[in-house]
Protein backbone atom coordinates (compact mmCIF):
# COMPACT_ATOMS: atom_id res chain seq x y z
CA UNK A 1 0.00 0.00 0.00
CA UNK A 2 1.31 3.40 -0.94
CA UNK A 3 0.28 6.84 1.27
CA UNK A 4 -1.67 9.37 -0.80
CA UNK A 5 -2.52 11.32 1.82
CA UNK A 6 -1.53 15.12 2.63
CA UNK A 7 0.98 13.71 5.92
CA UNK A 8 2.72 10.33 4.61
CA UNK A 9 2.22 7.49 6.73
CA UNK A 10 4.98 4.90 6.54
CA UNK A 11 3.89 0.94 7.08
CA UNK A 12 6.72 -1.74 8.54
CA UNK A 13 6.51 -5.08 9.26
CA UNK A 14 8.45 -6.08 12.31
CA UNK A 15 9.38 -9.72 13.03
CA UNK A 16 8.13 -9.24 16.55
CA UNK A 17 4.60 -10.18 17.19
CA UNK A 18 4.69 -7.46 20.23
CA UNK A 19 7.51 -6.44 22.54
CA UNK A 20 8.93 -8.42 25.41
CA UNK A 21 6.34 -9.19 27.89
CA UNK A 22 3.77 -7.71 25.88
CA UNK A 23 0.66 -8.76 23.58
CA UNK A 24 -2.66 -7.98 22.17
CA UNK A 25 -6.17 -9.25 21.43
CA UNK A 26 -4.45 -10.59 18.40
CA UNK A 27 -2.50 -13.59 20.07
CA UNK A 28 -5.62 -15.74 20.38
CA UNK A 29 -6.25 -15.56 16.98
CA UNK A 30 -2.98 -17.04 15.65
CA UNK A 31 -2.80 -19.63 18.63
CA UNK A 32 -6.07 -21.14 16.58
CA UNK A 33 -4.70 -20.98 13.74
CA UNK A 34 -6.14 -17.59 11.88
CA UNK A 35 -4.35 -15.42 9.87
CA UNK A 36 -3.97 -12.31 11.56
CA UNK A 37 -2.41 -9.01 11.01
CA UNK A 38 -1.66 -6.09 14.14
CA UNK A 39 -1.16 -2.53 12.92
CA UNK A 40 0.33 -1.20 15.53
CA UNK A 41 1.79 2.63 16.65
CA UNK A 42 5.52 3.07 16.49
CA UNK A 43 5.49 5.51 19.05
CA UNK A 44 3.79 5.30 22.59
CA UNK A 45 2.77 7.99 25.23
CA UNK A 46 5.29 6.54 28.00
CA UNK A 47 6.25 2.99 28.99
CA UNK A 48 2.82 1.95 30.94
CA UNK A 49 4.79 1.91 34.16
CA UNK A 50 1.47 2.77 35.77
CA UNK A 51 2.57 1.97 39.13
CA UNK A 52 4.89 4.81 39.55
CA UNK A 53 4.32 7.78 41.32
CA UNK A 54 5.35 9.66 37.63
CA UNK A 55 3.14 7.87 35.24
CA UNK A 56 1.79 10.86 33.05
CA UNK A 57 0.44 8.64 29.97
CA UNK A 58 -2.49 8.46 28.73
CA UNK A 59 -2.83 5.02 26.90
CA UNK A 60 -2.97 2.48 29.08
CA UNK A 61 -5.53 2.75 32.13
CA UNK A 62 -9.12 3.00 32.14
CA UNK A 63 -8.62 6.11 33.78
CA UNK A 64 -6.77 7.67 31.10
CA UNK A 65 -8.54 10.69 28.99
CA UNK A 66 -8.66 11.76 25.92
CA UNK A 67 -8.80 15.23 26.71
CA UNK A 68 -8.92 18.31 28.51
CA UNK A 69 -11.84 20.94 28.99
CA UNK A 70 -10.00 24.14 28.23
CA UNK A 71 -12.97 26.43 28.40
CA UNK A 72 -14.85 25.23 31.59
CA UNK A 73 -17.88 24.21 29.74
CA UNK A 74 -17.57 20.50 30.78
CA UNK A 75 -16.93 19.30 26.96
CA UNK A 76 -13.38 18.21 26.16
CA UNK A 77 -12.24 20.29 23.63
CA UNK A 78 -8.99 20.13 23.36
CA UNK A 79 -7.49 16.37 21.94
CA UNK A 80 -4.38 14.37 22.88
CA UNK A 81 -5.46 12.67 19.96
CA UNK A 82 -4.14 13.29 16.26
CA UNK A 83 -7.37 12.96 13.72
CA UNK A 84 -5.42 13.09 10.70
CA UNK A 85 -3.22 10.17 12.51
CA UNK A 86 -6.56 8.31 13.37
CA UNK A 87 -8.21 8.53 10.31
CA UNK A 88 -4.98 7.16 8.12
CA UNK A 89 -5.67 4.29 10.15
CA UNK A 90 -9.15 3.64 9.94
CA UNK A 91 -8.68 3.86 6.14
CA UNK A 92 -5.36 1.69 6.22
CA UNK A 93 -7.54 -1.00 8.57
CA UNK A 94 -10.82 -0.68 6.36
CA UNK A 95 -9.03 -1.10 3.36
CA UNK A 96 -7.09 -4.35 4.43
CA UNK A 97 -9.84 -6.02 6.14
CA UNK A 98 -11.62 -5.12 2.70
CA UNK A 99 -9.09 -6.10 0.34
CA UNK A 100 -8.81 -9.77 2.69
CA UNK A 101 -12.32 -9.91 2.44
CA UNK A 102 -12.72 -9.62 -1.35
CA UNK A 103 -9.47 -11.12 -2.95
CA UNK A 104 -8.81 -14.77 -3.90
CA UNK A 105 -7.50 -17.57 -1.80
CA UNK A 106 -4.00 -18.31 -1.47
CA UNK A 107 -2.89 -20.05 -3.91
CA UNK A 108 -0.85 -23.42 -3.25
CA UNK A 109 2.33 -24.32 -4.57
CA UNK A 110 5.63 -26.35 -4.39
CA UNK A 111 9.68 -24.97 -5.03
CA UNK A 112 11.71 -27.49 -7.17
CA UNK A 113 15.73 -27.65 -6.54
CA UNK A 114 15.72 -27.93 -10.01
CA UNK A 115 19.28 -28.43 -12.58
CA UNK A 116 18.33 -24.40 -13.72
CA UNK A 117 17.62 -22.81 -10.53
CA UNK A 118 14.51 -22.94 -8.01
CA UNK A 119 11.37 -23.56 -9.90
CA UNK A 120 7.45 -22.84 -7.96
CA UNK A 121 4.86 -25.00 -9.26
CA UNK A 122 1.76 -23.51 -8.84
CA UNK A 123 -1.60 -24.91 -8.32
CA UNK A 124 -3.83 -22.52 -10.42
CA UNK A 125 -7.04 -21.59 -9.88
CA UNK A 126 -9.46 -20.53 -13.06
CA UNK A 127 -10.39 -16.86 -10.64
CA UNK A 128 -6.31 -16.25 -10.83
CA UNK A 129 -5.34 -13.80 -13.44
CA UNK A 130 -1.68 -13.55 -12.25
CA UNK A 131 0.84 -14.42 -9.16
CA UNK A 132 3.23 -13.11 -6.90
CA UNK A 133 6.60 -14.89 -6.17
CA UNK A 134 8.23 -13.22 -3.56
CA UNK A 135 11.71 -14.02 -2.32
CA UNK A 136 13.86 -12.97 0.46
CA UNK A 137 17.93 -14.66 1.65
CA UNK A 138 18.32 -16.01 4.87
CA UNK A 139 20.27 -12.82 5.86
CA UNK A 140 17.85 -10.27 5.45
CA UNK A 141 14.78 -9.22 7.37
CA UNK A 142 10.95 -10.25 6.62
CA UNK A 143 11.15 -7.73 3.77
CA UNK A 144 11.03 -9.25 -0.14
CA UNK A 145 14.66 -8.91 -1.74
CA UNK A 146 12.40 -8.86 -4.82
CA UNK A 147 9.10 -10.03 -6.06
CA UNK A 148 8.42 -11.20 -9.51
CA UNK A 149 4.77 -11.00 -11.65
CA UNK A 150 3.64 -14.11 -13.59
CA UNK A 151 1.12 -15.62 -15.41
CA UNK A 152 2.91 -18.90 -15.66
CA UNK A 153 1.85 -22.07 -13.00
CA UNK A 154 5.74 -23.29 -13.20
CA UNK A 155 7.96 -20.20 -12.86
CA UNK A 156 11.81 -20.39 -12.73
CA UNK A 157 12.66 -17.46 -9.86
CA UNK A 158 15.19 -14.87 -11.57
CA UNK A 159 17.52 -13.22 -10.05
CA UNK A 160 18.94 -16.28 -7.92
CA UNK A 161 22.85 -17.14 -7.07
CA UNK A 162 24.27 -20.80 -6.99
CA UNK A 163 24.86 -22.03 -3.48
CA UNK A 164 22.58 -19.49 -1.46
CA UNK A 165 19.42 -20.46 0.56
CA UNK A 166 16.22 -18.70 -0.26
CA UNK A 167 12.46 -18.06 1.36
CA UNK A 168 9.98 -18.21 -0.89
CA UNK A 169 6.15 -17.19 -0.81
CA UNK A 170 3.80 -16.76 -3.62
CA UNK A 171 0.53 -14.60 -3.81
CA UNK A 172 -2.46 -14.84 -6.02
CA UNK A 173 -3.94 -11.68 -8.10
CA UNK A 174 -7.68 -12.35 -9.42
CA UNK A 175 -9.15 -10.15 -12.42
CA UNK A 176 -10.01 -7.13 -10.72
CA UNK A 177 -6.16 -6.81 -9.34
CA UNK A 178 -6.85 -7.79 -6.02
CA UNK A 179 -4.01 -9.87 -4.33
CA UNK A 180 -4.47 -12.92 -1.56
CA UNK A 181 -2.46 -13.14 0.99
CA UNK A 182 1.48 -14.13 0.71
CA UNK A 183 1.42 -17.92 1.79
CA UNK A 184 3.78 -19.49 4.30
CA UNK A 185 7.23 -19.79 3.18
CA UNK A 186 9.36 -22.53 1.63
CA UNK A 187 12.65 -22.57 2.43
CA UNK A 188 15.28 -24.15 -0.62
CA UNK A 189 18.76 -24.15 -1.39
CA UNK A 190 19.38 -22.94 -4.56
CA UNK A 191 21.79 -25.15 -7.31
CA UNK A 192 22.46 -22.57 -10.24
CA UNK A 193 22.61 -18.67 -11.17
CA UNK A 194 19.49 -17.89 -12.51
CA UNK A 195 19.40 -14.50 -15.35
CA UNK A 196 18.00 -11.08 -13.89
CA UNK A 197 14.42 -9.99 -15.05
CA UNK A 198 12.42 -6.67 -14.09
CA UNK A 199 10.61 -7.01 -10.63
CA UNK A 200 7.25 -6.26 -9.98
CA UNK A 201 6.92 -2.72 -7.61
CA UNK A 202 3.36 -3.44 -6.36
CA UNK A 203 1.87 -0.15 -7.70
CA UNK A 204 -1.31 -0.31 -5.55
CA UNK A 205 -2.27 2.69 -3.25
CA UNK A 206 -5.03 3.96 -0.99
CA UNK A 207 -6.91 6.96 -1.61
CA UNK A 208 -6.79 8.50 1.34
CA UNK A 209 -7.33 12.29 0.07
CA UNK A 210 -10.78 12.58 -0.68
CA UNK A 211 -11.99 11.08 3.13
CA UNK A 212 -14.09 13.99 4.55
CA UNK A 213 -12.00 14.35 7.65
CA UNK A 214 -9.63 17.32 6.18
CA UNK A 215 -5.99 17.48 7.71
CA UNK A 216 -5.37 19.97 10.05
CA UNK A 217 -1.90 21.12 9.90
CA UNK A 218 -0.31 22.26 13.76
CA UNK A 219 0.96 25.45 13.95
CA UNK A 220 4.10 25.17 16.14
CA UNK A 221 5.68 28.13 17.89
CA UNK A 222 9.84 28.75 17.73
CA UNK A 223 11.99 26.56 20.39
CA UNK A 224 15.57 27.88 20.56
CA UNK A 225 17.90 26.02 22.74
CA UNK A 226 20.92 27.76 24.31
CA UNK A 227 23.97 26.81 24.70
CA UNK A 228 24.10 23.97 22.24
CA UNK A 229 26.01 21.83 23.10
CA UNK A 230 25.13 22.15 26.92
CA UNK A 231 27.27 20.81 29.60
CA UNK A 232 25.66 21.99 32.90
CA UNK A 233 22.27 24.36 32.00
CA UNK A 234 20.34 25.49 29.20
CA UNK A 235 17.94 28.49 28.54
CA UNK A 236 15.26 28.47 26.69
CA UNK A 237 13.81 30.48 24.00
CA UNK A 238 10.70 30.74 22.61
CA UNK A 239 7.63 32.91 21.15
CA UNK A 240 5.43 30.68 23.88
CA UNK A 241 3.20 31.46 26.76
CA UNK A 242 4.73 29.61 29.80
CA UNK A 243 3.75 25.96 30.56
CA UNK A 244 5.47 22.60 30.66
CA UNK A 245 8.86 21.56 29.69
CA UNK A 246 9.48 17.53 29.28
CA UNK A 247 12.80 16.34 28.17
CA UNK A 248 13.37 13.12 26.33
CA UNK A 249 16.36 10.99 25.94
CA UNK A 250 17.13 9.03 22.42
CA UNK A 251 14.55 6.09 23.51
CA UNK A 252 11.60 8.65 24.35
CA UNK A 253 11.95 7.98 27.91
CA UNK A 254 10.91 11.25 30.01
CA UNK A 255 13.73 11.79 32.38
CA UNK A 256 12.74 15.83 32.68
CA UNK A 257 9.90 17.61 33.79
CA UNK A 258 9.22 21.14 34.83
CA UNK A 259 7.65 24.22 35.01
CA UNK A 260 9.07 26.57 31.92
CA UNK A 261 10.39 30.12 33.12
CA UNK A 262 11.34 32.74 30.52
CA UNK A 263 15.09 32.80 31.21
CA UNK A 264 15.08 30.78 33.86
CA UNK A 265 17.62 27.94 32.83
CA UNK A 266 17.40 24.10 33.39
CA UNK A 267 20.04 22.28 34.81
CA UNK A 268 20.79 19.08 32.62
CA UNK A 269 23.94 18.25 34.34
CA UNK A 270 23.33 15.00 35.79
CA UNK A 271 22.22 14.07 32.36
CA UNK A 272 24.49 11.16 30.51
CA UNK A 273 26.08 12.25 27.33
CA UNK A 274 23.99 12.08 24.61
CA UNK A 275 20.75 13.40 22.23
CA UNK A 276 18.05 14.88 23.85
CA UNK A 277 14.31 16.15 22.68
CA UNK A 278 13.27 19.67 24.81
CA UNK A 279 9.01 19.74 24.61
CA UNK A 280 7.32 22.40 25.14
CA UNK A 281 3.60 22.30 26.75
CA UNK A 282 0.75 24.43 26.79
CA UNK A 283 -1.76 24.84 29.62
CA UNK A 284 -3.51 21.91 28.19
CA UNK A 285 -0.76 19.74 27.50
CA UNK A 286 -0.79 19.90 23.73
CA UNK A 287 2.37 19.93 21.97
CA UNK A 288 3.56 24.03 21.41
CA UNK A 289 7.26 23.73 20.25
CA UNK A 290 10.03 21.01 20.09
CA UNK A 291 13.54 21.43 19.21
CA UNK A 292 16.90 19.02 20.21
CA UNK A 293 19.91 19.62 21.88
CA UNK A 294 23.05 18.02 22.63
CA UNK A 295 24.60 16.90 26.06
CA UNK A 296 28.28 16.82 26.46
Amino acid sequence: MQSQVPVPMTISIMAQEDRTGRGGDHIPFRVKGFRNLRFTSANEHGDASTDSSWYHDRQHTSDDILGVDTDGDLIVDSFFVDFNYLQRNAVINGMSAALLALGPETPTFVVHDGPNGLRVSLNGAPSLAAYRIGVRSTNANLDFDAVYRTTDTSYVIPGLLAGDIYYISVAGIDSAGIMSPFSHESLKGNDADTPAAPTDQLPYGIACAPITVPEVVATMGTLTIVPDPASDIITLVTDQPMGNVVLLDMMGREVVRTRFVASVPITVASLPAGSYSVVLLGTDNSVRAHARFIKN
